[in-house]
């Protein structure tokens, strides 16, 4: 009977601490708003986001602070705010001086992080907010507690020397994005900044950024970087009044939409060397699962879609069989047949073109997914390729495919395309991705976040694009993805208007249109006299998407001058894109 009692009062004393724990973790205070991005109003087309890193109180009281979005926190190992010999209590400070006015970025390492995730699910947790650190370990060790929602993360790589080589940055892309880590921040005086910056962004990922001084900051901007970091918001906001003219701080991205498709079937090897040919930045092509395991490039499920033979669907045709199907969507004179994964990936991998690698395999079926296997087969394929990674991301709109590619693939950056279906759907309203199968419940920020996160995906989506008007739509929320480290790519224009949209990566059926339009603007040092200089205008040499090399009259923008030489940005207008871009900084010696 004794024994009876005690099991009973062990079990009540069970209950009342589980009770007690409960009432803990909902006792915890929760900050649930998001912050718009600020608007800058400069000129840019897709503008980045400005974020300080907080050195000095007085830096929150200065006006210039109006242009800052985010600030960077650095916590000491009871998590106290740091700032010179002062220290706060986090949650004091952020209700003193954050609360609805920026969004935190808590530095972490090793010591701290588990602090961290204990204090904030039972301490404070606020829903808009950031961490970063040098240690990728620290990352991934948050990304994987599930139960300590965070936007996002960045990778502190200040104190490494960025690679010269573009594809050598691939290292730093996959190990962030194996724990979830979307926003990469380097050191604005690195002088391979450009290179690491055009590669990762190119990548779907976001780069920052920091620069202690009004020029790095500047320099920043000028590398095509979507986020710059500083200590000082007087330099941040006087860096972004250089960029007061309609255009890009970096060359917008140019997908050539299944290839080249004015001349060639579209996803053919001849329409994708064709993209290349052309100058598209990155190709967006489509897979489809074969009997035999083989994998092929192909948009819809079934041959009769594209070639010469009907009612053959991909998941029932060996490659044998398929080889004797011709394409003739476009020209039968090409004698293609459809293109392997091998042969697509073999030949683009010797350019500089990124594969966006569409996974629609069977529109995620059954058969695709489970009895085909078709992500296990995607990866013994790439494995199987020496280089291909680095080459390629990929997008879906399914949410087994996604699935697969974070367990099987987790380097792999995966975009979230829209529609969020399974495959397994009974009728065509059924939505797959989302909580409780929510995808319409995503226009709450708060849940597509979440949904983000969890798959680790980016966007793919933007803009709406409406045949029967013939209008393009805007997304005006682009800045409050940017802000929390998922760029926005589009899917799919007509014609070159998306020169014009906030869209990092546009992709097109014109790509073969931006060929000949201007891409960069040679930013060797030059020599002007002073009268060239005053006049605000100077000839050089630009280069267009395809390479080919033309001198323009840019206009001059002095950043900083003296009586031997001066820094400078040019400005050139593209008439025919009707769009503008910058250069880097330029160096000018005074004749």
């Amino acid at each position: 009977m004794k024994k009876i009692r005690l099991a009973s009062l062990l079990l009540v004393f069970g209950v009342l601490v589980l009770c007690l724990l409960s009432i803990k973790t909902k006792a915890a205070s929760v900050y649930s708003n998001y912050l718009n991005a600020k608007k800058l109003n400069s000129g840019l087309v897709y503008e980045p986001t400005l974020i300080l890193e907080l050195n000095d109180l007085d830096e929150l009281n200065d006006d210039a602070n109006k242009c800052i979005t985010s600030v960077i926190l650095n916590l000491d190992n009871n998590l106290n705010v740091i700032l010179g010999s002062e220290t706060y209590q986090f949650n004091t400070f952020f209700d003193d001086y954050l609360k609805g006015k920026y969004i935190p970025i808590v530095r972490l390492n090793n010591k701290n992080v588990d602090g961290f995730i204990n204090y904030y699910k039972n301490v404070y947790t606020i829903y808009d907010l950031m961490i970063i650190s040098d240690d990728l370990d620290v990352i991934g060790k948050v990304y994987n507690d599930d139960a300590t929602y965070i936007l996002n993360s960045v990778y502190d790589m200040t104190s490494i020397d960025l690679p010269a080589s573009r594809f050598a940055n691939w290292e730093y892309v996959s190990g962030c994005n194996r724990v979830g880590c979307n926003i990469l921040m380097a050191n604005a005086t690195d002088s391979n900044l450009e290179v690491f910056t055009e590669y990762v962004q190119a990548m779907s990922k976001v780069c920052w950024a920091k620069g202690d001084s009004l020029l790095d900051n500047v320099n920043t901007l000028a590398s095509g970087c979507y986020g710059a970091v500083g200590s000082s918001t007087a330099n941040l906001k006087e860096a972004i009044s250089y960029f007061e003219r309609s255009g890009w701080n970096h060359a917008q991205y140019v997908a050539a939409h299944r290839g080249i498709t004015k001349y060639c079937n579209e996803n053919s090897l001849t329409g994708c060397l064709a993209a290349y040919s052309e100058g598209a930045t990155h190709i967006e092509v489509d897979l489809q699962v074969l009997a035999d395991n083989n994998i092929v490039l192909c948009h819809n499920s079934q041959t009769n879609f594209n070639s010469d033979k009907n009612g053959w669907y991909f998941v029932n045709v060996t490659l044998d069989n398929l080889r004797k199907a011709k394409l003739n969507d476009y020209n039968i004179n090409y004698s293609e047949t459809y293109t392997t994964l091998e042969e697509l990936v073999n030949n683009m991998i010797k350019t500089d073109v990124i594969m966006i690698i569409e996974l629609k395999f069977d529109n995620g079926s059954i058969e695709a997914v489970d009895n085909l296997a078709c992500i296990e087969n995607f990866k013994r394929i790439m494995d199987s390729i020496p280089g291909a990674y680095g080459h390629f991301y990929a997008i879906t709109f399914f949410a087994p495919l996604a699935e697969k590619m974070k367990q099987l693939m987790p380097e792999v950056p995966l975009g979230y395309i829209g529609g969020a279906r399974s495959g397994k759907e009974t009728t065509l309203n059924q939505t797959a991705w989302g909580a409780g199968g929510g995808h319409k419940e995503m226009y709450d920020y708060a849940n597509k976040i979440k949904f983000l996160r969890h798959y680790n995906i980016g966007l793919d989506e933007s803009y709406t694009y409406t045949n029967t008007s013939g209008e393009y739509y805007s997304n005006l929320t682009a800045g409050f993805y940017l802000a929390r480290g998922y760029v926005q790519n589009t899917w799919t224009y007509e014609d070159t208007l998306h020169f014009r949209m906030q869209s990092s990566i546009a992709t097109s059926n014109a790509a073969e249109e931006c060929a000949y339009l201007i891409k960069k603007i040679d930013n060797a040092k030059m020599e002007l006299t002073k009268a060239e200089l005053a006049s605000g205008k100077v000839n050089v040499k630009t280069y267009s998407y395809n390479g080919w090399e033309s001198v323009k009259e840019c206009d001059i923008i002095i950043l900083e001058q003296d009586e031997k030489c001066a820094k400078v940005l040019l400005y050139y207008y593209e008439e025919e894109g009707q769009y503008g871009l910058y250069s880097n900084i330029v160096n000018v010696d005074i004749k």
